[in-house]
């Protein structure tokens, strides 16, 4: 008969099992979060082409859109957009929401960013010197 591990291998076991399930749960957060960018992304495209069709800007969102938020991205979309009766505006704020489920689904974002522009800074710096 095997006996389960004690001591320090038995903490070191369950350390590995809890890592394991928590890089499992990030994972599945990732993929969700990856449709609902995905489906903001496939309707602010759908917002353009009404754009550029010349379509009056003055409607509400397209229930097609709202299907396509909530069927394919899994989202749940705010009464703030729902509200909306300009597509300009709404464009604008189906951008900032596209923003705001980025940073959920990435936290250290805003970070990565201000680092790359401080690099991109500097660089800009090297070449004037």
């Amino acid at each position: 008969m095997v006996r389960p591990p004690t001591g320090r291998l038995a903490v070191a076991n369950r350390v590995i099992r809890e890592a394991a399930v928590s890089f499992d749960v990030a994972a599945v957060v990732r993929r969700h979060a990856r449709r609902g960018i995905e489906a903001v992304d496939r309707v602010l495209e759908a917002v353009e082409q009404h754009h550029l069709a010349g379509h009056p800007r003055r409607v509400p969102p397209l229930p097609e859109w709202i299907v396509r938020l909530e069927q394919e991205g899994g989202l749940s979309v705010p009464a703030h957009i729902l509200e909306l009766t300009n597509t300009v505006r709404l464009h604008g704020a189906l951008m900032d929401w596209q923003r705001e489920l980025l940073d959920a689904a990435l936290p250290g974002r805003a970070q990565l960013a201000r680092a790359d522009d401080e690099d991109d800074a500097h660089r800009r710096w090297l070449d004037v010197a």
